[in-house]
């Protein structure tokens, strides 16, 4: 999923290369893959979470568990960070769609319309 990811960013931006709305769709589809991917780690990361604070009360492997809870801890706010800036940029892209054709182009679509019409 991250190449595709990468794919799509390389398609946009090429220099000459017309961004169409099949290409933003793809990637506002890649995003939402990507949203879903982070909640599995987010429910994962608290699952483990709730393991360890288990565990911790038995007074067992106190100084590992500490470790891996703090490491768990990062990661949950890097993710949720992460769920906020990815919920940020679909939007943003999402706005931006419906000015978009699904044809390569540069030229307005209305501006094509008038051309053919006149023709």
């Amino acid at each position: 999923m991250e190449f595709r990811i990468s794919v799509a960013c390389q398609q946009i931006c090429k220099s000459g290369h017309c961004m169409s709305g099949h290409t933003l769709d793809h990637m506002l589809v890649c995003l939402i893959q990507l949203y879903k991917r982070i909640e599995i780690l987010l429910t994962r990361l608290n699952s483990c979470w709730r393991s360890c604070d288990a565990q911790f009360t038995t007074g067992h492997f106190t100084k590992v568990l500490l470790l891996i809870m703090t490491v768990i801890s990062s990661l949950r706010v890097q993710s949720i960070n992460s769920l906020e800036e990815i919920n940020c940029c679909y939007g943003n892209l999402f706005a931006v769609r419906g000015s978009l054709t699904n044809i390569k182009t540069w030229v307005n679509s209305s501006f094509l319309l008038n051309i053919i019409v006149i023709s």
